[in-house]
């Protein structure tokens, strides 16, 4: 079974890795490849799981694409580490995702297109507009 403790970590040894649209690797991430890259790691990663084919303007398609790739619902609250947060920036549909590293306070680890891969305290230092919409797990995650 996949623990919180395992996403968590594997998600922080992605911390400090600089911002690049669509990038997938040490080089550069943005918040899908941040996701996609602890996936990786953690070796639950399907082929349909990735895809580069977007723009920085949100289309609607980010929700359909994270269920399609297997990841499972679950309530943004209780806020959970390791949980998969999908943000909106209203009155424009899902466009970021982060990881919940740490339920108290409210911290989770996303690419931010100008600071690169960091932590932020939800409400305070993500965006004061951006608001949690879905939350998700990866599949066979562990309570």
């Amino acid at each position: 079974m996949l623990t919180r403790d395992a996403v968590v970590q594997a998600a922080l040894k992605w911390e400090g890795v600089c911002y690049r649209h669509r990038g997938r690797d040490a080089a550069g991430l943005d918040c899908v490849g941040l996701i996609v890259a602890v996936a990786r790691d953690l070796k639950i990663v399907s082929a349909e799981f990735d895809t580069t084919g977007y723009g920085r303007a949100p289309d609607g398609s980010l929700m359909r694409k994270m269920r399609e790739a297997g990841l499972e619902p679950r309530p943004i609250v209780p806020l959970v580490p390791g949980a998969i947060l999908v943000f909106a920036f209203p009155p424009r549909p899902a466009q970021h995702v982060g990881f919940v590293v740490s339920a108290e306070p409210g911290v989770i680890l996303h690419a931010h297109d100008t600071r690169g891969v960091v932590r932020a305290r939800l409400g305070a230092s993500v965006s004061t507009a951006a608001r949690p919409i879905r939350a998700f797990d990866f599949p066979k995650m562990s309570e």
